[in-house]
């Protein structure tokens, strides 16, 4: 990764900003041209170019063999493509699955006041050919319905949002089935650590501030 350092000259390249025994912190660049045609009232046609630079930040931890992103830019196909070419392709990228209720079952054994304050439940049936789907939310924790609303159903959400505090920092975060974890607000060291141990081993996430 070091010898695709990016440069001026380079229409990509990476950063590497922090190396630890079992982790690396960088950003990947790619620079884009963009070419725009405009006509003025005369009919006269004038070419602006500017150019673009996409980041992604990002994190690889080596011991939960996962890829942490930090504002994801809208494609991350060249950053993939190029993380597998640089590892002599032993490195795949495989689908995120997340489960937001599992997920916050185990982020509140680690944060205890932790609050549900919105949950998507995803199509279950409650009668034969009659299936529901449901949106909680308030300013209570409202995991405590979801049984309300599912009867002894199991059921699974697409996204929930969940605020909890540490010391005076109060979070608020979504969390959805696509493995995006998204702060509404600035997020601290202490409530990154938090998320990423409520994590499972060997999922890849996307996190958003």
């Amino acid at each position: 990764m070091l010898d695709v350092r990016y440069t001026s000259e380079r229409t990509w390249g990476f950063f590497v900003d922090d190396v630890r025994p079992h982790s690396l912190t960088g950003r990947f660049v790619e620079k884009e041209l963009v070419v725009q045609t405009t006509e003025d009232p005369f009919g006269n046609s004038q070419r602006f170019d500017r150019t673009v630079f996409n980041i992604t930040r990002f994190q690889v931890d080596l011991k939960r063999h996962w890829v942490e992103i930090h504002d994801a830019p809208r494609s991350l196909t060249p950053f993939f493509s190029q993380l597998a070419e640089q590892s002599g392709f032993l490195a795949s990228v495989e689908p995120i699955y997340i489960q937001p209720l599992s997920w916050f079952h185990s982020f509140r054994k680690l944060v205890p006041d932790a609050m549900m304050t919105k949950a998507a439940i995803d199509d279950f049936e409650v009668a034969e050919s009659v299936m529901a789907r449901a949106m909680l939310f308030g300013e209570v924790d409202v995991e405590r319905y979801i049984q309300t609303v599912a009867g002894k159903r199991r059921v699974t959400a697409s996204a929930i949002q969940i605020t909890f505090s540490i010391e005076a920092d109060l979070y608020r975060l979504n969390v959805s089935a696509a493995g995006k974890i998204k702060f509404l607000g600035a997020a601290q060291p202490d409530g990154l650590e938090l998320v990423r141990n409520a994590i499972p081993s060997g999922s890849n996430f996307n996190v958003r501030q």
